[in-house]
C-alpha cells in the first residue's frame, strides 16, 4: 500500500488532482491495475488514503516535538508553549510541501476532520491549562469557540507562512508574527 500511496503523490504532484488517474498510480507504482483497485475502488480513495497518511505523519512529528518539550512546559509562558507549538507545526508542513499544496487547493473537497480533531483536542488542554490559576494568561470568555478559532487561525497562518510566503520575506519574521496573532486574539 506505501508504493500504491508513494506514487500517488508523485502523480499528484506533478500531474494535479484532475489529471490524477489510477492507471496512472499503478504504472508509476510498477503494479497492475488490478492490484490497485484490491485495494483502492478509485481516485478519490487514493487520495483520501494518502492524505490520511500525511495527516497522520505531521500531526506525529508536531506531537513529539511537543513531547520533547511538553514536560517541562508546565512552568512556560502560553506564548513559550504556542510558539513551539506553531514552530512545529511549520515544520511539519515543510515535510513535504508540494503535496500539502496540492491535497489543500486541488482536493479540498475530499477534506476529512480527523487531523482536525485530534490537533483541537492539544489546543483546548493547551489553553485550558493557561485560562485557569491565579494569574490566567488566555482570558477569551469560551474555550470552546476559542480553540476552534486558534485552530483555523494557526492552520491558515501556517499555510501562508509555508506554503505562499510574500517574496522575500523572512520565514522566521513571518513565524514570529503568527504568534503574535494567535497571542493577540488569546490575550485580549
Amino acid at each position: 500500500m506505501d508504493v500504491i500511496l508513494d506514487a500517488t503523490a508523485r502523480v499528484l504532484v506533478r500531474d494535479g488532482y484532475a489529471a490524477l488517474t489510477t492507471n496512472a498510480v499503478a504504472a508509476v507504482a510498477g503494479v497492475s491495475i488490478g492490484s490497485l483497485y484490491q485495494y483502492f475502488p478509485n481516485k478519490d480513495a487514493l487520495v483520501l488514503a494518502l492524505r490520511d497518511r500525511h495527516s497522520r505523519r505531521m500531526h506525529a512529528l508536531i506531537m513529539a516535538e511537543v513531547a520533547h518539550w511538553e514536560t517541562a512546559g508546565h512552568d512556560a509562558t502560553l506564548a513559550d508553549l504556542m510558539g513551539r507549538t506553531l514552530h512545529a507545526a511549520i515544520e511539519a508542513h515543510r515535510l513535504e510541501p508540494a503535496l500539502h499544496k496540492v491535497l489543500a487547493l486541488e482536493a479540498a473537497h475530499l477534506e476529512t476532520h480527523h487531523e482536525e480533531d485530534e490537533t483541537d483536542g492539544f489546543l483546548r488542554a493547551l489553553l485550558e491549562r493557561h485560562a485557569q490559576g491565579p494569574n490566567p494568561e488566555v482570558t477569551v470568555p469560551d474555550l470552546g469557540i476559542a480553540t476552534f478559532i486558534v485552530g483555523r487561525m494557526a492552520h491558515a497562518l501556517i499555510h501562508a507562512v509555508v506554503l505562499d510566503p510574500p517574496p522575500g520575506a523572512d520565514a522566521h519574521a513571518l513565524e514570529r508574527e503568527a504568534v503574535r496573532a494567535v497571542m493577540a486574539y488569546l490575550t485580549a
